[in-house]
């Protein structure tokens, strides 16, 4: 069984920090998204950052890099380990070649 993952939001001005913990896989992916859809629909500029992940994959990064796209008032930042970045540079890798 999966374990769960948290987001906390956090309200500064007129910015919204997310903060997201925990597994970030394919298991939770659909209510990480609608919980992004909630809570960054309201407020115009966001920040996600990405602290204490358990485990992540090619699922969530591939919605972070929707909702990124989609906004362009989102900064992202990362607190992951060295084997979390090494999947993200895969991942980039494999957009540039166009890879499916």
């Amino acid at each position: 069984m999966v374990k769960d993952y948290k987001i906390t939001k956090e309200n500064k001005g007129n910015t919204t920090k997310l903060i997201v913990e925990g597994n970030l896989v394919l298991a939770n992916s659909v209510k990480i998204k609608n919980q992004f859809i909630d809570l960054l629909k309201k407020d115009k500029e966001s920040e996600i950052v990405l602290d204490n992940v358990n485990d992540i994959d090619l699922s969530f990064l591939q919605l972070l890099l929707s909702i990124y796209k989609s906004n362009s008032n989102i900064k992202i930042k990362m607190n992951i380990s060295e084997e979390h970045k090494k999947l993200i540079e895969v991942a980039e890798i494999m957009n540039c070649l166009h890879i499916n």
